[in-house]
């Protein structure tokens, strides 16, 4: 298919990887915000443009690549981990609230909502960039076949 030197490669595999790493951040933020929907909305996005730019820096195209059920698996993902997304915010938000209710009696609504927030900007970021770097390896697999 394609012919890369080691170090060439690699290049390219870190220029995707800070990529997926920007997209990954600008993901967290708008699950951070508090518009419904905003989240899952970005997610499906960034995800289509991380895999399109990703491509592009490896020089393919969805077609050059065998095996395309990646892309569908990916958005798959996307939406699961939405709902994942949201159950371990919940949890989470109730432990981190538990641990701030122990040094004040009781904690205010917008620090909860500050907690609740956070968490949810934490857990979009580490699931999309997952999602981003799972797709490289997977370009990155089927180069080298």
């Amino acid at each position: 298919m394609y012919e890369f030197s080691e170090q060439s490669l690699n290049e390219k595999i870190e220029i995707a990887r800070e990529l997926v790493k920007k997209k990954a951040i600008k993901s967290g933020i708008a699950a951070a915000l508090p518009v419904p929907l905003l989240d899952l909305g970005t997610d499906v996005k960034y995800m289509t443009e991380i895999e399109d730019e990703i491509n592009e820096v490896f020089g393919v195209t969805k077609e050059e690549i065998e095996n395309n059920a990646d892309s569908i698996k990916t958005r798959i993902m996307i939406m699961f981990s939405s709902g994942v997304g949201d159950v371990v915010s919940k949890f989470s938000t109730k432990a981190i609230l538990k641990v701030i209710s122990k040094k004040n009696n009781k904690p205010s609504l917008a620090v909860s909502k500050i907690v609740t927030h956070s968490v949810n900007g934490a857990v979009s970021y580490f699931l999309m960039k997952k999602l981003g770097d799972n797709h490289i390896d997977f370009v990155v697999q089927q180069l080298k076949k």
